[in-house]
């Protein structure tokens, strides 16, 4: 769903919408992970932002965090270690 004509017919008029985009795919190269997630992410919250949708929730990943055997807080230091987390945080830093 990396097209903006799909994207903007899957956001239509809600109060809030959810984006689950993720890829199962590991390993892939970092391109595969930039237009899954990254830009279905930039594409789905412009829309959502041009047709007033309240509330846009993006689901990342707890990989965009320092790698650990521990909990981490979201307020814990960023430092994605795979490709994907690397994609998702892109994203969510595009999002703000």
């Amino acid at each position: 769903m990396s097209r903006e004509a799909d994207i903007a017919s899957a956001v239509g008029s809600f109060d809030c919408v959810v984006n689950l985009t993720a890829s199962s795919a590991f390993g892939s190269e970092e391109e595969v992970y930039k237009q899954h997630i990254t830009k279905v992410a930039q594409l789905a919250g412009g829309e959502a932002a041009r047709t007033g949708v309240n509330r846009f929730i993006h689901v990342s990943t707890a990989q965009v965090y320092k790698a650990t055997k521990d909990a981490v807080a979201e307020d814990a230091p960023l430092e994605p270690w795979t490709a994907l987390a690397a994609a998702h945080l892109e994203a969510e830093n595009a999002l703000k």
